[in-house]
């Protein structure tokens, strides 16, 4: 009787902090999301003034982490932190970049199946038409709940072997 009761109590516990796990893992997610969303944009607004008082000369000297890209106003490529400008389409239909030029600035996100990433994007227009765009790769939600799951199971079993 005192087994049954015992992996009653043990199965609750366990889907309790199951469901207390994905609701905290996508708080934080969203919340943390939202955070690099302003980075971001904050890292493109001291670009972007750098830019207007230095020219493209600016960005060569930046040392950052994410790229940053500066398109012109018809699409073209100027500069890339990350690439070669003269391997690179043309970025007139790229979605921040068609929003940036309509509304002023832009986030935009693009998942990549093949790494578990996205890319965000943050872009904004200049006062000469061009936009500068700023990015980097976050981990997607469920690559994030796979990293939660193991120190989850690991307390699972924890309490699996405390409670025996």
């Amino acid at each position: 009787m005192s087994n049954k009761i015992f992996r009653g109590i043990f199965l609750v516990a366990l889907a309790v902090m199951i469901v207390c796990s994905a609701a905290v893992t996508a708080l934080l997610y969203d919340y943390y999301s939202q955070v690099f969303k302003d980075h971001l944009k904050t890292e493109a607004d001291f670009a972007s003034a750098g830019v207007l008082i230095s020219g493209e000369s600016y960005l060569q000297g930046l040392a950052v982490e994410d790229r940053i890209t500066l398109i012109s106003k018809d699409g073209d490529v100027i500069f890339d932190n990350k690439a070669d400008v003269k391997a690179m389409e043309n970025h007139a239909k790229r979605e921040e970049f068609i929003t940036a030029q309509e509304e002023g600035s832009a986030v935009c996100e693009r998942y990549s199946d093949t790494l578990s990433e996205k890319t965000v994007y943050f872009a904004k227009m200049l006062s000469d038409g061009s936009v500068l765009r700023v990015s980097a790769n976050v981990n997607s939600i469920w690559s994030t709940v796979v990293m939660v799951m193991f120190p989850l199971a690991f307390v699972i079993l924890l309490t699996l072997i405390a409670s025996a």
